[in-house]
């Protein structure tokens, strides 16, 4: 027992060393692929998340060093104290990039890159800009699953899933649309209460037209955007169907993603879909433009898959 509660601070001592010595301690080409027999902590599963998300969020680049040609990983942040952008290379790879972020000398950096992830989460307050973020999770975790051998079958994608769910789920980017007969009342009821806000409406559709013509506009553009709703005295629902005639259509990809999640997370919740979640999912669909016979399609293949795990199960 006395071994065991030693071997955590053995394996920081190692890590440390490792990183820090020139003289290597393993004479094997690729001492990685012997896995780490203690269990990672919390901290340092948050830290694997963290890392992901920041990839996913492009908080961290692969970048080419100019002046060396070789490319290295980079976290980009801005200093609270003094404004500054600063740099912080990670390492040659994004494996050594992991490896230095879950040292403990690198605490200070942990820490930055945590409050960035936090404030960007924080900042997405709007619908659109909800949107934009679980779009470029929803790309990420696409990318995973076209980069990992055996797609959704690799554990690996499995954790970057989790990672990029409780991001979602923490700051509230999954959107759903409300129901089309309470928006033609919330929109009614509205323009009668302000009749005078057609010129108004008008000048805020030339402003949304300017703002998505060349594709997702910036977060300073959808604040423009916002600021202005508020000074016309626009209601938000109104101002959300506008935005929806202008926004690029998503692509068929993402799209048909972004539904399987949804209906994968309702029956995986109690095995059915009950009829608030099949009222959710009418509206995701009509929100993603998806055909009756692609709903189809994306749900048969969920539902044979589950059957399959079940089977395996049992």
């Amino acid at each position: 027992m006395r071994l065991i509660e030693g071997m955590e601070k053995m394996r920081v001592i190692y890590r440390t060393i490792s990183q820090a010595d020139k003289n290597p301690l393993h004479t094997h080409q690729d001492y990685r692929q012997f896995q780490d027999i203690m269990p990672s902590s919390q901290e340092e599963v948050q830290v694997k998340q963290n890392l992901l998300l920041a990839k996913a969020l492009g908080l961290i680049i692969q970048h080419e060093n100019k002046v060396t040609g070789f490319d290295e990983i980079r976290f980009s942040y801005q200093d609270k104290q003094t404004g500054i952008d600063k740099v912080q290379v990670l390492g040659e790879t994004w494996q050594k990039a992991e490896e230095n972020l879950l040292n403990d000398q690198n605490r200070k950096v942990r820490d930055i890159l945590a409050d960035s992830l936090k404030k960007i989460g924080e900042n997405a307050t709007t619908k659109p800009q909800k949107q934009q973020l679980y779009q470029k999770l929803i790309g990420c975790l696409k990318e995973i699953e076209n980069t990992f051998i055996g797609g959704k079958d690799n554990p690996d994608y499995y954790k970057g899933e989790v990672a990029l769910e409780e991001y979602i789920k923490q700051y509230n980017l999954m959107i759903i649309s409300p129901s089309l007969n309470s928006s033609v009342v919330t929109e009614t009821n509205t323009i009668s209460a302000i009749p005078q806000n057609n010129e108004k409406l008008e000048k805020f559709r030339k402003l949304v037209i300017t703002c998505y013509k060349s594709g997702t506009p910036s977060s300073t553009e959808l604040q423009i955007v916002e600021k202005f709703r508020q000074k016309y005295d626009i209601s938000q629902t109104i101002s959300e169907q506008i935005i929806a005639e202008y926004t690029p259509k998503k692509d068929i990809e993402n799209a048909i993603q972004e539904y399987s999640l949804m209906y994968q997370a309702f029956l995986e919740n109690d095995h059915q879909i009950d009829l608030e979640e099949q009222a959710h999912l009418l509206d995701l669909q009509e929100e993603l433009g998806l055909s009756n016979e692609q709903i189809a399609k994306i749900e048969a293949g969920i539902k044979a898959e589950s059957n399959v795990l079940n089977n395996r199960q049992n």
